[in-house]
Formats: structure tokens, C-alpha cells, sequence
């Protein structure tokens, strides 16, 4: 049931059936004049060098969302595991911590509307500021910012 190329090829009967599919839906579309000018139209944006700005900007956007969600995981493993080796010298009594400031201090430096607390609105404003860098003079910003989106969900 396989071919002389390794079984790489799908049966007759397959290949056969995807034609007859391909045939059935390409008589119901409306007009092939349409389908001509969407294609024409797909053609033109392609040749017009637009498609691989936004190739182009997907991908380094994708690799730099990417990038961030690694980084701030590891930002994250670093300040768990210093505040587990910092939490456990205290409680062996080697060291004292003063929470309420240390606390206050990192409000100071995360609150970025300076509204006295870190909320929503703060990771907002930071989430802006890192766009406004990454998209610094990127020709397709669009399919930049859609990358990083994408980068970050699958980081």
C-alpha cells in the first residue's frame, strides 16, 4: 500500500479524494473572477515587499516575546531563591530583615504611575515602555507586536 519512495507518498484513493474535494469547493466558490482578483490582490501585497516586513516582523518580535518570558522566569528564580536564602538566615537568627521597608522599597521601583502601590496599571505603563524599545524603528510594528504576544504565551 506504500509507493517505491519509501511510503512517503499517500495511497491513489487518498490523493484521489483530496482532489475531489478540492474540485467539489472550488465550484462553490461564487466567481472565479473573485477568487482571480483575491489572488491578484495576495500577489500584488506579496511583490510589494509588505509580507516579509511582516514576516520579518512577527518573527523578531515572536523571538523577543520569547526572550522576555525566559528572562523574567529567571528574574523570578532569582528573587525566590534570594528571598529563600535571605528568609532562611533570619530564621536561623543570622540576619534581621525589616520587611515593611524592604517592601516599600520595591513599591518604589515597581509603582511606575507612582499611585503608592503596584497594580494593573503599573504593569501597563511597563508593558508600554518595553514595546515603545522593542519596536523602536521596526518597519512592520504590527506583526512585531503580534509576535511578542505570541513569544510571551510560548515562552
Amino acid at each position: 500500500s506504500g509507493s517505491s519512495s519509501g511510503g512517503n507518498t499517500p495511497p491513489s484513493d487518498v490523493l484521489d479524494k483530496i482532489r475531489e474535494y478540492a474540485t467539489q469547493a472550488w465550484s462553490k466558490v461564487p466567481s472565479r473572477e473573485i477568487a482571480t482578483q483575491l489572488g491578484d490582490t495576495f500577489n500584488k501585497f506579496i511583490e510589494s515587499g509588505l509580507g516579509g516586513q511582516l514576516s520579518w516582523g512577527f518573527i523578531s518580535g515572536f523571538c523577543a516575546g520569547f526572550a522576555v518570558k525566559k528572562a523574567a522566569k529567571l528574574a523570578a528564580l532569582c528573587v525566590g531563591g534570594l528571598f529563600i536564602l535571605v528568609q532562611s538566615l533570619a530564621y536561623s537568627g543570622f540576619v534581621t530583615v525589616d520587611w515593611g521597608k524592604a517592601g516599600h522599597s520595591i513599591t518604589n521601583i515597581f509603582d511606575l504611575n507612582h499611585d503608592g502601590k503596584v497594580d494593573g496599571k503599573d504593569l501597563e505603563i511597563g508593558y508600554q515602555k518595553m514595546m515603545e524599545l522593542l519596536q523602536f524603528n521596526m518597519p512592520a510594528a504590527g506583526g512585531f507586536a503580534t509576535g511578542v504576544v505570541m513569544g510571551i504565551r510560548a515562552g
